[in-house]
């Protein structure tokens, strides 16, 4: 839980500072790979489990792109954040 809490904080920290919202997710999927290959090995669960993290991912930071100039950007933010971690 360390590992995804620190991962949570990286990505976040990663999109606020360069605003490449794909970036962002595709460093999400990878990492959520990375960690389910790791501690669960290898099966098709895993890899469909990771594809459908990033696909989240990307869908929030598209959102938080979407809400950048309004006022709903850090309700959006915070949400993100409760998102990726029912996600992960």
């Amino acid at each position: 839980m360390i590992l995804k809490i620190l991962l949570i904080m990286a990505v976040m920290s990663y999109y606020t500072t360069t605003s490449k919202a794909f970036n962002a997710a595709i460093f999400w999927g990878v990492a959520t790979l990375l960690l389910s290959l790791m501690f669960h090995g290898f099966s098709i669960g895993v890899v469909l489990g990771s594809g459908l993290s990033f696909l989240i991912a990307l869908g929030v930071f598209k959102l938080l792109e979407y809400a950048e100039g309004s006022g709903y950007y850090w309700p959006a933010y915070i949400g993100g954040i409760f998102v990726l971690v029912a996600v992960s």
